[in-house]
C-alpha cells in the first residue's frame, strides 16, 4: 500500500490491520490515533516487536498493549 504524500500512513495502516483481521508487529503505541481506531486499546492488536539480525523478534506476551 502506497499512501499519497502528505496523507498519514498511521490510519490506513490500522485500518488495514482491522479489515483483514490482523495484528499489527509495532514498537508504535499509535496514541495519537486511539479515539478513531478504538481497536488499538484491544489485546494482541498491537504487539510489540521487532528485526534483530535479519530474525523478527516479538514480545513474549502477544496480548499486552
Amino acid at each position: 500500500m502506497v499512501v499519497p504524500k502528505g496523507t498519514p500512513a498511521d490510519p490506513l495502516l490500522l485500518d488495514g490491520a482491522k479489515t483483514l483481521a490482523a495484528r499489527v508487529i509495532t514498537n508504535d503505541r499509535f496514541r495519537d490515533w486511539t479515539d478513531s481506531h478504538p481497536q488499538i486499546k484491544e489485546a494482541g492488536f498491537l504487539v510489540r516487536g521487532e528485526v534483530r539480525e535479519g530474525v523478527v523478534e516479538l514480545e513474549s506476551d502477544v496480548s499486552a498493549t
